[in-house]
């Protein structure tokens, strides 16, 4: 079992997060897998959360622009309060914050900007961070999130967007710019311009064509009635170049997978199973993006 990565070759059992470098002239971006969002009692089963990193070749990055027809666009998870605790979820969260799913928090259930370095006054908005949601009433549970209460509501929203410059003393050509948390096997995607010391450059991207490993069979292939994928329309066949994903869902039937002797072509591979073990056997997986492995285990 080989898988080939882009820019760099992994023993598919080795344990990483290696997020997926894009480039575009001299900014790249990363999603950096944070993993099942929890906030240390509730874990969001079926859904997953993200980091957008950027890196610059051109400098510090100075200011950065996801405003009007630009943005970060869902369906991304929304947690909203309620400024008179009476359900009416009447504050929205689009950053700029801090959470990121590295600590206990409810707000790793939120999408949002994140606060540049995790310094206050670091960034100057000309955009105010914004966000629309639709969130059910008190008593009502987006899928496996918390139920909904007087103070707090959690649903999803459609767009996310702000435009901002980075306060010179603690400007870097890294960036850790979003938080994100999205729902298994559904898309995102991003436009946005990005000012450095030496010039700005258009950047966009995002996670398209994902596929959560769902078996009624053990067989990776892409025999369009071998239906072990879930994709945001039901069930379907594998699509060569989709980015995968193996879930706790996966092992219901058992975690072994048969790759294709001839091979199979995929973009993103993520293995963020918190239980029991993925046995991979036969062809190769040939991976231009990134392999993500997080928790439990996997071997070949």
């Amino acid at each position: 079992m080989r898988l080939i990565a882009n820019r760099v070759i992994a023993a598919i059992g080795l344990v990483l997060v290696y997020g997926a470098t894009h480039t575009r002239a001299g900014v790249t971006y990363d999603l950096v897998d944070r993993g099942v969002p929890t906030d240390g009692t509730t874990v969001a089963s079926g859904f997953h959360a993200f980091t957008l990193r950027l890196t610059s070749d051109s400098g510090p990055i100075t200011a950065l622009d996801f405003s009007g027809a630009n943005g970060i666009f869902g369906p991304i998870v929304q947690r909203w309060s309620s400024d008179n605790v009476d359900g009416a979820y009447d504050t929205p969260s689009p950053g700029f914050l801090t959470q990121q799913n590295l600590a206990t928090s409810a707000g790793n259930f939120d999408s949002h900007f994140l606060l540049p370095y995790n310094q206050q006054g670091s960034a100057s908005s000309a955009v105010a961070p914004n966000e629309d949601a639709t969130i059910g009433a008190p008593g009502t549970r987006y899928f496996s999130f918390p139920t909904n209460s007087q103070s707090f509501g959690i649903g999803v929203g459609a767009n996310l967007r702000a435009a901002y410059g980075i306060l010179g003393a603690v400007q870097n050509s890294v960036l850790e710019v979003a938080y994100l948390v999205l729902q298994d096997g559904h898309d995102f995607s991003f436009s946005s311009q990005i000012a450095t010391r030496n010039g700005t450059f258009l950047l966009s991207g995002g996670i398209s064509n994902q596929l959560i490993w769902n078996p009624p069979s053990s067989e990776w292939n892409s025999n369009s009635s071998n239906q072990n994928w879930l994709t945001a329309a039901g069930s379907g066949p594998f699509n060569s170049g989709a980015n995968v994903a193996f879930t706790d869902a996966g092992l219901t039937g058992g975690g072994t997978v048969h790759v294709d002797p001839a091979g199979v072509h995929v973009g993103n591979v993520d293995f963020s199973n918190t239980t029991g073990t993925y046995i991979l056997s036969g062809g190769a997986i040939d991976a231009i993006g990134r392999l993500t492995k997080s928790t439990a285990a996997i071997s070949s």
